[in-house]
């Protein structure tokens, strides 16, 4: 999961980043965090091609604010918490597309309460996105129960059955939905660790009302470990709104 903080305060900088691996919500997922002094910094990184999952942002910084920012990044997969000490800005954020909004300055339990709130809302955004019949379709994470890799098809095993898209790669998909609580188990297999319950010798087993054909799938064994720890950080989790 890409992570960016942009304050214009090195120091702020730095507790932005602490709390930020120390937030409760966020347990459970692969973090990388990138910093930024300016706006135009940020705004140049997203520009270039980079999707973060979550922007922490100054309001009050010199050339660019944190409003002139989130003005010209696009909010479709991210979510965007505003952190500010000057309170009185909270009013003036609404016509905004932000998540969340957090006063410095702030305990780790405010900054975690802050980002639960926004992944409540952040649960309905995340999407997954493909193109069929020459139209574009969106299919809502939560739907998902796995995707699977058959030849040149990418199977979406789904709560309504599945969906065959031809030519669509699992990098691809990979690449789409980081940070939205999906694990690659396999070559072949990318699995939504919200359906999950645990892993039955080499396979990772889902919940009972799951309606597929089958209730396992096949994990590769260097990968089982790794599994392990991420579907129980991720429960645990759970409790802040995963």
């Amino acid at each position: 999961m890409l992570i960016a903080i942009c304050d214009d305060d090195p120091v702020q900088l730095g507790i932005l980043n602490d709390a930020v691996l120390e937030c409760g919500p966020l347990r459970g997922e692969d973090i990388v965090i990138e910093t930024f002094a300016s706006g135009s910094d940020l705004l140049s990184a997203v520009e270039s091609g980079k999707r973060y999952a979550y922007i922490f942002l100054d309001i009050e910084m010199p050339h660019m604010s944190g409003y002139d920012i989130c003005d010209e990044i696009s909010s479709e997969g991210t979510s965007i918490i505003f952190v500010t000490a000057h309170t009185s800005y909270l009013s003036e954020v609404y016509p905004y597309r932000y998540h969340g909004f957090i006063p410095k300055p702030y305990t780790q339990a405010q900054f975690d309460r802050s980002v639960s709130s926004a992944q409540e809302l952040r649960g309905d955004l995340q999407r997954f996105t493909y193109t069929e019949s020459g139209g574009e379709h969106h299919l809502p994470c939560r739907d998902i129960y796995y995707f699977a890799v058959d030849n040149h098809y990418l199977i979406i095993h789904k709560s309504t059955g599945t969906l065959s898209l031809h030519r669509v790669t699992m990098q691809s998909a990979v690449a789409q939905i980081s940070g939205f609580g999906f694990f690659r188990c396999s070559r072949s297999h990318l699995v939504n660790l919200r359906h999950c319950v645990g892993r039955k010798e080499s396979a990772v087993e889902f919940r009972s009302y799951c309606k597929i054909r089958t209730n396992e799938v096949t994990i590769a064994r260097q990968k089982e470990k790794e599994f392990d720890r991420r579907l129980f950080d991720y429960k645990k989790g759970e409790r802040y709104g995963h």
